[in-house]
């Protein structure tokens, strides 16, 4: 739990309740880092997260459709 957090899902079905959202030690730093970063190219430009955005979700999609093979179903 401390290092990974509660996760999204308890956070809902408890309310939030306790002080923020308990994200854990190993995931706080890499959104700190994510939430500076992102700021220096909002303020540079921005458009610029829109267009990371939009080739992230395709990098996504594109390794979706590429990885994830349909399981075979049984025949009887």
């Amino acid at each position: 739990m401390a290092a990974l957090g509660r996760g999204m899902l308890f956070i809902r079905v408890q309310g939030g309740t306790g002080g923020g959202p308990g994200i854990g030690l190993l995931l706080a730093i890499p959104e700190m880092l994510g939430s500076l970063v992102s700021g220096y190219v909002y303020s540079y430009n921005p458009t610029y997260p829109w267009f990371f955005l939009s080739a992230a979700l395709g990098l996504c999609a594109i390794l979706t459709f590429t990885l994830v093979k349909e399981p075979e179903t049984a025949e009887r």
